[in-house]
């Protein structure tokens, strides 16, 4: 995925969205977080941007 990030510094990073470009998701599909499952995007100092996850809930 192409971003395009500023740097605020003090390890702040944020994606930017302008009058041509803004950063958008893959369409999510629906099997994927059927029975239980869950799907969020992770974004990381390290590097990580809109990084898809997916999870089963649970009770305990």
């Amino acid at each position: 995925m192409d971003l395009i990030l500023r740097d605020y510094g003090a390890s702040s990073i944020v994606c930017v969205c302008n009058a041509t470009y803004c950063d958008s998701l893959e369409p999510i599909n629906e099997e994927r977080i059927s029975g239980g499952n869950y799907l969020n995007y992770v974004s990381s100092k390290s590097g990580l941007r809109l990084e898809p996850n997916t999870g089963t809930l649970s009770n305990e």
